[in-house]
């Protein structure tokens, strides 16, 4: 009846009936291939769960190998320190493995391991498998993985070179306990640890540094250095001289000095009273001389940033230039490098720039002295030791000179000179010896390889201790890689 009130709504209901049969047709379908579809798809997703949980266990095997791996290495420096054979320290290693690896996962690994006496270096590569739990369904019941860990012992091949502020500021106590600072670091590069013998594989230069750098004068003539020749002469000159005067009072001045930018309490006698006696013109005779005493100054521009000198870019000597104590090049003699820093005296003021970028020069395998190795596996650095800021720098109106008083210039001088010669792959360890100047510091502290390797000593036993503390470092066992 409602349909024929209503005949459009009766169309609708048959249409809506309609409908709903070819829906359910389709979900049956739809249902039909989705469970195809599900069923496909189930082993390789299975296969992804069970894999991954297996992957994941090898992971976490492979990083107890690597643990065990580096304590073996280090086992095996142990025992080449104490001068056992290869034979020794191959088993060493290898019973290490067995004992903290295989018998405890019941594992048997193939264990790799070599020495090389010049680097100092046990290395080990260590190749192992585990069963797979999921994995084996699908023809996979082993899964490899393999480790590799290396440490050194007694130091191997090394190049070393101690930069030694010996200025003004140093005289005294302070530079008392570095000598003997340096002289125990020298000791214990030299000799290998757990042992007596001495460590013929180490070399180590000194670079004494104040205003200037002292190389020696028995390089005149070398294509990288230009420098004039000594002379003397004479000249037959007048002059006039006072005769017979002399002062008849005096007074006591005090002030404040400076000893390489440190004050001090200083004081003179000065005349106050004049006695003026007879003006005589003298005739004579006047002996001349010009001499160059090994100091060397800065080449002009940038020049000076690289370590590397040559004909076409020499290094400047200063005539009628006095400085401190000659470096020494690089040497395996223990008792020339410890008479050499015996006999180092303080004077003048302070530019660290040279020092640092002589004692580079000192283990560069190019001029001025090519006496470092080429071969990058030599273990190459560089201490550099200073109780204070810079003082003056390099003068662009008197090139070559160090008469400057730009402070700043010489900061940025040294912090680019750090920067390429860690770019030279020398590690830079930097020791600020009673600083208080804050820049510096942070100068020291960028030059340095990283933070760790700069040592802020605020007195004596400190600077002995990083002296210490970096022989320890470069001498003793640890991992490389």
């Amino acid at each position: 009846m409602l349909g024929r009130i209503f005949p459009r709504l009766g169309q609708r209901r048959a249409g809506q009936g309609h409908l709903a049969a070819t829906a359910r047709r389709l979900f049956v379908d739809r249902a039909g291939a989705t469970a195809v579809t599900f069923a496909m798809l189930l082993v390789p997703m299975l296969m992804a769960a069970g894999g991954g949980a297996d992957f994941y266990a090898m992971w976490r095997r492979k990083a107890d190998l690597q643990q065990v791996a580096d304590g073996a290495v280090m086992s095996g420096a142990i025992n080449a320190d104490a001068g056992d054979n290869d034979a020794k320290v191959k088993s060493a290693v290898k019973d290490f493995i067995t004992k903290n690896f295989d018998t405890p996962f019941k594992a048997t690994s193939t264990v790799t391991t070599t020495l090389d006496s010049n680097l100092g270096q046990v290395a080990t590569e260590v190749t192992s498998a585990m069963s797979t739990t999921f994995l084996k369904v699908f023809g996979l019941s082993n899964l490899t993985f393999k480790v590799k860990s290396a440490a050194t012992y007694g130091g191997g091949l090394m190049e070393v070179a101690l930069a030694i502020d010996v200025t003004g500021s140093m005289d005294g106590a302070k530079l008392t306990a570095a000598k003997a600072a340096a002289k125990d670091l020298v000791q214990t590069l030299w000799t290998v640890p757990g042992t007596t013998k001495t460590n013929d594989k180490v070399k180590i230069s000194l670079v004494p540094f104040a205003r200037y750098v002292n190389i020696g004068t028995s390089y005149r003539g070398q294509s990288w250095l230009d420098v004039a020749a000594d002379k003397t002469w004479t000249t037959n000159e007048c002059w006039n001289e006072e005769q017979g005067g002399y002062c008849s009072a005096t007074k006591t001045v005090t002030s404040t000095c400076y000893n390489d930018g440190t004050p001090y309490s200083c004081s003179w006698q000065e005349c106050t009273n004049w006695v003026s006696g007879k003006i005589v013109n003298v005739c004579g005779t006047v002996n001349h001389a010009t001499a160059w005493n090994g100091c060397v100054g800065s080449r002009a521009g940038t020049a000076d940033l690289q370590a590397e000198a040559t004909a076409a870019s020499k290094i400047p000597g200063l005539m009628d230039t006095w400085c401190n104590a000659e470096l020494v090049r690089l040497t395996k003699t223990q008792g020339q490098m410890i008479s050499a820093i015996e006999g180092l005296s303080a004077w003048e003021e302070t530019y660290i720039a040279p020092g640092m970028l002589w004692a580079w020069r000192t283990l560069s395998s190019k001029q001025p002295f090519a006496d470092g190795s080429s071969d990058t596996k030599v273990k190459k650095a560089i201490i550099l030791m200073t109780d204070g800021a810079n003082t003056v720098s390099a003068d662009p109106t008197y090139v070559p000179y160090h008469w400057g008083s730009d402070v700043t210039a010489s900061n940025t001088t040294l912090a680019k000179v750090c920067a390429n010669a860690k770019a030279d792959n020398i590690a830079i360890y930097t020791i600020a010896f009673q600083v208080t100047d804050a820049t510096i510091k942070k100068i020291l502290t960028d030059c340095a390889t990283t933070p760790s390797y700069f040592y802020d000593s605020t007195n004596i036993a400190a600077m002995q201790q990083a002296f210490k503390a970096i022989g320890a470092q470069l001498s003793s066992r640890r991992l490389t890689y």
